[in-house]
């Protein structure tokens, strides 16, 4: 990012920034000069860091750094009060900060096609939480507290390597889509049959895992209606003891 371009912003103060695919290398100090900054879009550049002083950016809603060259976020990422959206996918990311949950206004968080392989207890504290995206990780289980994210309504966990899900999955109740292709789930716990997935513009996909047959042929005779059907059944018992 050139001088003469930090100086123009700096003296516009502008409240959105787009530098998409502009080999940017970093984020430059001097932006934080411009103290009503709302959105800041930096995708497809060279960024190797989002640096700690992200967390001056008081009024910033919207932050997006899609396929730079990250490899962390910085944990005081939750100073920024007011960020809405976050988008650090197709980056080179391999966990999430302890602190991060408690950035307290996150609606939309996207860390799709990274390195991801745990997500903390802590995430369940991320409550404002509407959409997340993390397909493409490496995910193996999601902790218990991850169904305290009672407001979101997508999920998308494609391509990851879950063997379950939790058994409290249906405590969240505005779920619309559920995307769950490409992983190793065998079985589906009984409640997440309560989660309003049957209908119009709802959606939940189970492609591509190593599911029970009994699951695989309600889903063929009528999708996730009659798959919720077998799953309040006593007979998905047997499907649960026989995976």
């Amino acid at each position: 990012m050139g001088n003469k371009l930090i100086d123009t912003l700096v003296e516009t103060k502008p409240k959105e920034i787009n530098l998409n695919d502009k080999g940017v290398k970093e984020i430059s100090e001097r932006l934080t000069k411009i103290t009503e900054l709302e959105s800041l879009f930096l995708p497809n550049n060279k960024i190797k860091e989002i640096p700690e002083y992200i967390s001056r950016f008081k009024k910033l809603l919207t932050l997006n750094l899609y396929h730079n060259k990250l490899t962390k976020i910085p944990t005081n990422i939750n100073a920024i009060s007011c960020l809405r959206y976050l988008n650090v996918s197709n980056n080179n990311i391999s966990e999430i900060p302890s602190g991060f949950g408690s950035c307290p206004n996150l609606e939309v968080l996207d860390l799709s096609c990274n390195n991801i392989s745990v997500i903390r207890s802590n995430f369940g504290y991320l409550t404002t939480l509407k959409a997340l995206y993390m397909s493409d990780n490496k995910l193996d289980e999601l902790p218990p507290e991850f169904t305290n994210l009672t407001k979101l309504e997508i999920i998308s966990f494609r391509n990851n390597k879950l063997t379950s899900l939790p058994d409290q999955i249906g405590n969240l109740k505005s779920l619309k889509e559920f995307l769950l292709q490409g992983n190793k789930l065998k079985v589906l716990p009984i409640s997440l049959s309560e989660c309003p997935l049957v209908g119009e513009n709802r959606v939940l996909k189970l492609a591509g895992n190593p599911l029970h047959k009994d699951i695989i042929n309600q889903l063929s005779k009528g999708g996730t209606e009659a798959l919720f059907e077998l799953m309040k059944s006593i007979e998905y018992y047997d499907v649960l003891e026989n995976k």
